[in-house]
């Protein structure tokens, strides 16, 4: 659906977005989107599993509408790091990725979302792999690309309320890893990453069917270890590189290339799947800042619908850097 309305609509107007399936209204020569996502019992939250190497069986969580240190949720089955995670309204995901010996394992936990406590299995992913990503809408789960050690194309999906094995997808363009993705309700959009060398490529698939990605445009510059989240209209690409402070966005429902949106406040060395959102902000764990490689407990945020530089939100209940984080009310549901 086009995001560029005709002239002569008024401001103040609203339509349903067909691809979303959500309200927007019209305000300042665009469509924003109306706060009309399903409310829950908990509230905003944002669930946090894993560390960096050798990795962690940590899980926290916290309140995105409110601010307020993370306290404990659980403890994962198995020892992680650099891991992918994705989550619906009740349902979180993370896979087992780096464990002991930097081996590569397939196995995937989840954790429901409104209740505290251990996680559980879930399934074993196509292949196991370190340094993916992973994005989602309400029912499906897709994760992508990683190393084995070498690096692959392969995207596989889980069905999130069931349990039970990943099936296989497709493929993106190509063999990559540390690239990061995010989803509105229809299409999972990946950017950056290593192909070896950073790359600057976006590309997309709709969530629903199978198939390989798409070229969907360009990120304002090549990098990778970045970060990533979005809401259902936006998508955002947060730091990486050479310890840049680049927040990139796009608008996920049409093709183009991404612009420039702010600043964060510190610039990463690396980072895992460490970002998530609700409908109207951006957060992510400020990862391995040059001052602090062993990890931080720093938590930022950005408002999705104003351009401009991140600031800080909250603060983890351990030093981490290369988890996952996910949320159920992120922009894919």
């Amino acid at each position: 659906m086009s995001n560029q309305p005709p002239i002569e609509v008024p401001q103040g107007a609203i339509r349903l977005n067909t691809d979303s399936q959500k309200l927007e209204f019209y305000a300042q020569d665009q469509w924003f989107e109306m706060a009309t996502e399903e409310s829950t019992p908990i509230g905003n939250r944002g669930v946090y599993a894993g560390d960096q190497e050798p990795g962690s069986n940590n899980i926290s969580y916290l309140s995105l509408t409110t601010e307020g240190v993370a306290v404990d949720f659980g403890d994962l089955n198995f020892t992680s790091t650099l891991a992918s995670a994705l989550s619906s309204r009740t349902r979180g995901i993370f896979t087992h990725s780096w464990g002991p010996g930097n081996s590569q394992q397939n196995a995937l936990d989840f954790v429901t979302i409104a209740t505290s406590g251990n996680a559980t299995d879930f399934g074993d992913r196509t292949i196991g792999t370190f340094n993916g990503t992973g994005s989602s809408n309400q029912t499906r789960g897709i994760f992508t690309g990683g190393h084995t050690p070498g690096l692959v194309n392969n995207m596989d999906f889980v069905t999130i309320a069931s349990t039970g094995n990943a099936t296989d997808f497709g493929d993106t363009l190509a063999a990559i890893y540390s690239q990061r993705s995010c989803s509105n309700p229809t299409r999972i959009v990946i950017g950056g990453g290593g192909t070896p060398g950073s790359t600057n490529v976006i590309q997309y698939a709709t969530i629903a069917s199978t198939g390989n990605t798409v070229d969907f445009g360009d990120l304002t510059s090549a990098r990778s270890n970045l970060l990533s989240c979005g809401n259902a209209t936006r998508g955002f690409w947060i730091a990486g590189g050479s310890n840049t402070k680049t927040i990139d966005f796009v608008t996920t429902t049409t093709l183009g290339n991404a612009q420039d949106f702010g600043e964060t406040l510190n610039g990463f060395i690396y980072a895992g799947d460490g970002a998530t959102a609700s409908q109207t902000r951006g957060f992510y764990i400020d990862g391995g800042a040059p001052s602090s490689p062993g990890g931080v407990t720093d938590i930022s945020q950005f408002n999705m619908f104003h351009q401009g530089n991140a600031f800080a939100f909250s603060d983890l209940n351990y030093a981490a850097t290369t988890g996952g984080f996910v949320s159920n009310c992120h922009g894919g549901l």
